[in-house]
C-alpha cells in the first residue's frame, strides 16, 4: 500500500500538468481528492471500473446512432470510428474530444468502412445533440446550483456542517 502511494505520489508530482496547492494549514479539496483516489487501490479500482463502464455506454450509443441511420454497426467500426477518435481527444485533453471526433471519425467511416460522408458526418451531428448536449446541460444545471449554494452559504457566513465533516473526514484520510 505505501509502496503504491509512493509510486504514484512521485508520478503526480512529476507530471508538470497535475498541480495541487496546500491552503495553509488546510490542503486543498481537489489534491485531498486526487491523493485519496491514488492512495485507496480499491477507489481506483472502482473508478476505473466507472470511467470503463460510461466508455462502454457511449460507445453503445455510438452503434444505436449508426443503426438508427442504417449504417450497419460492428465491433471494428466502432472500436476504430468511434473509440480510437475519442481516446485520440482524451489522450491530449481535449475536452470532450471537440473537434477531434468530428473530423476523425467521419473519415476513418468513409474511409475504411464505406460508409457515405453524409451518413458518416450525420453520425457525429446526432452524437453530439443526442449525447453530449443532455449532459453539457446537465453539467450547467448542477453548476448554477453548486454557484447558488456557494452564494447562500458565503452570505449566511458559515458552512453547512455536513460539508464541514466531509472535508474533516478526507484531509484526515490524508497521508503526506
Amino acid at each position: 500500500h505505501d509502496l503504491f502511494q509512493s509510486v504514484i505520489t512521485a508520478t503526480l508530482s512529476g507530471l508538470g500538468r497535475v498541480r495541487v496547492f496546500q491552503l495553509g494549514s488546510r490542503i486543498s479539496p481537489s489534491q485531498a481528492m486526487i491523493t485519496q483516489l491514488f492512495s485507496t487501490p480499491w477507489v481506483f479500482i472502482f473508478s476505473l471500473v466507472i470511467s470503463t463502464l460510461m466508455l462502454t455506454v457511449s460507445g453503445l450509443q455510438f452503434a444505436m446512432i449508426c443503426m438508427m441511420l442504417g449504417i450497419r454497426p460492428s465491433l471494428e467500426l466502432v472500436s476504430v470510428g468511434f473509440f480510437l477518435p475519442y481516446m485520440a481527444g482524451v489522450i491530449f485533453l481535449i475536452p470532450m474530444s471537440l473537434g477531434v471526433m468530428e473530423w476523425t471519425s467521419p473519415a476513418i467511416l468513409t474511409g475504411l468502412f464505406g460508409v457515405s460522408g453524409d451518413l458518416a458526418n450525420l453520425s457525429m451531428v446526432f452524437y453530439r445533440l443526442l449525447v453530449t448536449l443532455p449532459l453539457v446541460i446537465i453539467g450547467f444545471i448542477c453548476y448554477a446550483i453548486m454557484v447558488l449554494l456557494k452564494r447562500y452559504t458565503h452570505t449566511q457566513g458559515n458552512v453547512p456542517p455536513a460539508a464541514e465533516k466531509e472535508m474533516e473526514r478526507v484531509e484526515s484520510n490524508v497521508r503526506f
